[in-house]
């Protein structure tokens, strides 16, 4: 039997890939598996740089992301390793049946599209950046 050596890509894109599994399957608990406790958020709102708060403000921008679209579900559309970065580009999808910063459920289908670049470090991310369709999202 031939045993074949994981490359640091292949496990980087797994580490990324982890992240969605665990947020479809609604099981936020395991985000510490893939994620450090210091994560540095660079995803941040608009007029933010960056936001600290790490695994535990992670688990709550997707508890609350999941309370407004409970059936929301990631695709990941492509997918990308270099170095110490994966990168994905994905696409998700749900129907808005709670309330979302304000706003009252509507019961609109969304489609939203985004890339991520992350950070690995350790076997954990440590830092995300990305970019989403904010403003078609709020329309």
């Amino acid at each position: 039997m031939r045993k074949e050596r994981i490359t640091s890509t292949e496990t980087n894109k797994a580490i990324v890939r982890g992240v969605y599994e665990v947020i479809n399957a609604r099981e936020l608990d395991r985000l510490g598996w893939f994620v450090s406790d210091d994560l540095v958020e660079h995803a941040a709102l608009p007029g933010e740089e960056s936001i600290g708060g790490g695994l535990e403000l992670l688990k709550g921008q997707f508890e609350m992301a999941l309370g407004a679209f409970p059936y929301l579900r990631y695709e990941i559309e492509d997918e990308i390793s270099e170095g110490n970065k994966g990168v994905v580009r994905w696409r998700a999808q749900g129907t808005h049946w709670g309330d979302l910063m304000g706003v009252a459920p509507t019961g609109t289908r969304i489609t939203l599209a985004g890339i991520h670049v992350m950070r690995v470090e350790s076997g954990k991310v440590v830092e995300p950046w990305g970019q989403q369709d904010s403003l078609g999202l709020m329309q």
